[in-house]
């Protein structure tokens, strides 16, 4: 009596060529008591001789003897498994620098080459880096001259020590951002959850005695307990940056902000950072199986975009605010009413005074350009109407402009280019506001073509070879930084965040480029001084330090913190 008992049902199930769908009905007796049960799998394709799995693959996916892979891992945990999913290996046989605040150490990767039809790849592997290292001044060379990396996940304390804020809990449930890009063919949000098998990169059950939890003012643990890895997708979520190039590719945890994959163009090439548990989970669950190749696989064999695009500003004051506080990299034209023939990318301001013929014939040349809204203090009809009919040039595009009053946002994110990484929580309000909103464009122009998205957030113009996205995107409008956060908007702070980052990704896939792009090869260590010289500025001036990443009004303070995991164990 009440003993529990575990024993094996195993069953040969038919091979299929596609993913299936299958239940099992379970009818249990015990003595004159009866029990039904019903229980919902999937069934993957087996792999077939090459390694790959059959009909999931992208048709334009390389096999693993096709991808060139030099991995640097000490641990070994990477290597191991690459070779269980059928590529070949080469080692890499430098060893990084032990002094921490020195790159460098890693020859070679000049002569990195992949043989005849290959796609080469260098991997960096689990573990691989000590949390106050900084990724290789060569590797960052490489990728700049068009090389492709993958860092798989390193301890917490790296990403913390690189600039990255993390979840404190791991990441169960995980969703695909785009559900068409190629690292995600073919799985869903239920194919990237609760996955089988421990994840072991942290503690599963930590000696809260030897090692006592962080207490919040309330004496309760900060992060609530922790008790288990089971199950886990990722161990060491990143909060999506909010001012940088980088691009996430699957999301999770509170707000869907943060994400276990992200890639970053840089220069020719591209680096992707995973914090995905695949190595502890390949083996047991066929989605992580299918997820790690087909990661192996786009890092490989997908198209590089090169980010290195000379980006001028049409605009005057209220516009250098906004691209200073994202770190743009750009240079400022000398009048409002004239474009940089030279430039491939122009930021135009709302209050920029380009004529309609100028600018058709920048963007037939194969121009891009991103037109920003006025800036005025408050987000009203009143304030808005003026500029937008005098200033903002929306009579170049033929942009029809509607006020809502009570605006969620957009759950809707077009499937455009120049969208790609953003995802629902990007754009969608925590609660409604007044906004201007696109209502249409003009398609009456020979080899013209609009479209408008996001419910009105945003728009697309095409002519020619050229683009133009247009936005009402206006974060500053929805919070005054000079404000403590109990007297005017704090519920508007968080989408504040997500359209900030909104504008930073559209930029970055149109081509340009920030300062904290650079972050990444930048440990707290090898910016000591840099650190050491914010820190005499907060004490002398007044002025906090350059939050890195992330917006600037984020809050420690306890009762208007924005740790939204101090209240809740996800």
């Amino acid at each position: 009596p009440a003993q529990t008992q575990f024993f094996p049902l195993e069953m040969q199930l038919p091979k299929t060529k596609n993913k299936q769908e299958g239940e099992i009905n379970l009818t249990a007796q015990i003595g004159t008591a009866r029990h039904q049960d019903r229980f919902n799998f999937r069934i993957f394709p087996q792999q077939n001789s090459s390694g790959s799995l059959n009909s999931l693959v992208s048709p334009n996916s390389s096999s693993p003897q096709q991808i060139a892979l030099q991995v640097f891992d000490p641990v070994g945990k990477t290597t191991a498994m690459l070779q269980q999913l059928g590529y070949k290996t080469t080692p890499w046989p430098s060893i990084i620098s032990s002094t921490p605040l020195f790159k460098g150490g890693w020859g070679g990767f000049s002569n990195l080459q992949g043989g005849k039809g290959e796609s080469s790849l260098v991997i960096l592997g689990r573990e691989a880096l000590a949390p106050d290292q900084s990724l290789p001044e060569n590797l960052q060379d490489y990728v700049k001259a068009g090389g492709r990396t993958i860092a798989m996940i390193q301890q917490p304390e790296w990403y913390t020590n690189h600039n990255f804020r993390i979840s404190p809990h791991l990441s169960r449930r995980v969703f695909p951002v785009d559900a068409q890009h190629p690292v995600t063919q073919g799985l869903d949000q239920i194919d990237l959850r609760d996955w089988r098998g421990e994840s072991t990169l942290t503690d599963a059950y930590p000696d809260t005695v030897k090692n006592p939890l962080k207490l919040s003012p309330h004496n309760s643990p900060w992060y609530g307990w922790h008790w288990g890895n089971g199950g886990a997708v990722s161990s060491v979520p990143l909060e999506k940056p909010h001012r940088s190039g980088w691009r996430s590719i699957l999301q999770s945890e509170f707000d869907l902000a943060y994400s276990p994959l992200m890639e970053l163009d840089y220069g020719q090439g591209r680096l992707i950072l995973s914090t995905l548990d695949l190595e502890d989970h390949f083996a047991q669950d066929p989605a992580a199986n299918q997820l790690a190749r087909q990661v192996i696989n786009y890092a490989a064999t997908a198209p590089l975009a090169p980010r290195n695009s000379p980006l001028f500003l049409v605009g005057d004051g209220g516009d250098t605010v906004l691209l200073e506080n994202l770190g743009v990299n750009y240079e400022r034209a000398a009048s409002l009413d004239k474009l940089s023939p030279s430039a491939e990318l122009q930021i135009i301001g709302g209050r920029a005074k380009i004529s309609e013929a100028e600018l058709h014939n920048y963007l037939e040349k194969g121009g891009k350009a991103l037109f920003l809204p006025p800036y005025p203090a408050e987000n009203t009809a009143a304030n808005f109407t003026p500029l937008f009919k005098e200033g903002w040039r929306g009579s170049s595009l033929g942009i029809g402009l509607q006020w809502q009053e009570n605006f969620p946002g957009s759950l809707q994110i077009p499937a455009w280019a120049e969208t790609r990484g953003l995802g629902i929580a990007d754009l969608h309000a925590r609660t409604d506001y007044g906004s201007w909103v696109i209502s249409s464009g003009n398609n009456s122009i020979d080899n013209f073509r609009s479209e408008v998205g996001a419910n009105g957030l945003l728009s697309r113009f095409q002519k020619g070879k050229g683009i133009a996205i247009a936005t009402t995107l206006n974060p500053d409008s929805l919070f005054d930084p000079e404000d403590l956060p109990d007297q005017e908007k704090n519920y508007l702070r968080f989408t504040r965040w997500r359209q900030t980052r909104a504008i930073a990704q559209i930029l970055a896939n149109l081509g340009a480029t920030f300062t904290r792009d650079e972050l990444i090869w930048q440990s707290s260590n090898s910016r000591f001084w840099e650190k050491l010289g914010e820190q005499l500025q907060e004490k002398l001036l007044g002025k906090p330090p350059d939050p890195g990443f992330y917006h600037p009004d984020y809050w420690q303070e306890f009762n208007y913190g924005d740790d939204p995991y101090r209240y809740y164990r996800w």
